[in-house]
């Protein structure tokens, strides 16, 4: 009897797993829609959550915690403010964005600052400390930002819209990420690394477009990384692959030896041409880029956001920073809100690795050394 009671149950259970998978399926399943049949509005009721290049087609999704946690990858974390619980998902011809941007009345907002980084390097808490701002609506590495480098850098996909319509369809982009749910915000794309190359080439589509760009030292980024172990490595190298890091790099023949090199070396060179993509860009060009040490935002996070703001063209009240630093934002974990965690702790993980790994970072400092 038992164990047909068990065998019961576990088919019940199956049979709920399988309903539920063709329910989300369902739900997944895109409908291609005109842009003009669709009606967003001026505040965030709907997102751009992904896009499709190989079919030319652009996702929709309604403005809910599900379709936010599903448009981000590390920063799945949905703003307070979301209050739409419909259903529903489209897709529409990535050519018709401008045409969806200017059909929504009102949309007059400046167009979205850009928050730029390599990763592990403190981004997410800074999109944090600037979200609890009431000047600020931060969108976190939306996936179709990436898409968006795609389509100018990665040689499957560029060139696949003449140049005018693709600054177009970009805009768009830019104007549709500029909705934000209270009047008088300024909406901050915390960008993804993968999409930098993108990021630097914003203020050609506006020149009224802001970026602050944070850099990490190599050691803290290199001790950021390897405290996860191993399963960091196929992060690092998937972005190894991205087009735009090696173009004018100078190291294109490195390429060949990837699969050869050590976590530590790939890591370490992942480093070296995504800040140095950044350094080469702001030497040549008056971008309205602005670099900022990890290490100076973690010492003084006040003074350092005191810097954001003004770069993006707004003031904090005084009152209302002191309550943020005096907050739990700074004694959590910036990805995992249950978790107590604070700048001690940063300090101390980040000195044991670099002490247990001397070796290894000594390695990556003179490898690159060798390079130059």
């Amino acid at each position: 009897m038992k164990i047909q009671k068990a065998s019961v149950t576990r088919t019940v259970s199956e049979l709920r797993q399988s309903m539920r998978k063709r329910l989300n399926r369902i739900r997944d399943t895109p409908k291609k829609y005109l842009a003009g049949d669709l009606h967003l509005t001026k505040t965030p009721e709907h997102l751009l959550s992904n896009a499709e290049l190989n079919t030319g087609f652009v996702r929709i999704d309604t403005m809910d915690e599900r379709a936010y946690r599903n448009s981000v990858f590390l920063d799945a974390s949905r703003p307070g403010n979301f209050h739409s619980t419909m259903g529903g998902l489209w897709t529409v011809d990535i050519r018709e964005l401008p045409g969806l941007a200017d059909s929504i009345e009102g949309l007059s907002s400046p167009l979205p600052h850009i928050i730029s980084h390599p990763g592990y390097c403190g981004s997410t808490l800074m999109a944090n400390m600037l979200e609890a701002l009431s000047p600020f609506f931060v969108y976190r590495e939306p996936v179709v930002w990436a898409r968006l480098s795609d389509l100018m850098f990665e040689p499957r996909y560029a060139n696949r819209y003449p140049e005018q319509q693709f600054r177009d369809i970009y805009r768009s982009a830019l104007r549709l990420f500029s909705r934000t749910w209270e009047p008088q915000q300024q909406a901050i794309i915390k960008s993804i690394p993968a999409a930098t190359g993108i990021d630097l080439h914003a203020h050609e589509f506006d020149p009224g477009i802001r970026c602050i760009y944070l850099r990490p030292r190599l050691e803290s980024y290199l001790a950021a990384v390897l405290k996860y172990g191993t399963s960091r490595v196929k992060w690092i190298e998937a972005h190894l692959n991205i087009e735009w890091l090696w173009q004018n790099s100078g190291l294109e023949g490195l390429r060949t030896e990837l699969d050869s090199l050590p976590s530590h070396l790939k890591t370490a060179l992942y480093w070296k041409l995504h800040t140095g993509t950044v350094k080469r860009h702001e030497k040549s060009h008056s971008s309205g880029m602005m670099t900022i040490a990890s290490d100076d935002f973690f010492r003084d996070k006040k003074a350092t956001l005191i810097r954001v703001a003004a770069h993006f063209g707004c003031s904090i009240e005084d009152e209302e920073l002191l309550q943020l630093l005096q907050s739990n934002v700074l004694r959590r974990h910036s990805k995992q809100s249950s978790r107590r965690y604070d700048d001690s702790d940063r300090l101390r993980e980040e000195a044991e690795i670099l002490s247990n790994r001397k070796g290894d970072i000594a390695e990556a400092e003179s490898w690159l050394l060798s390079l130059e």
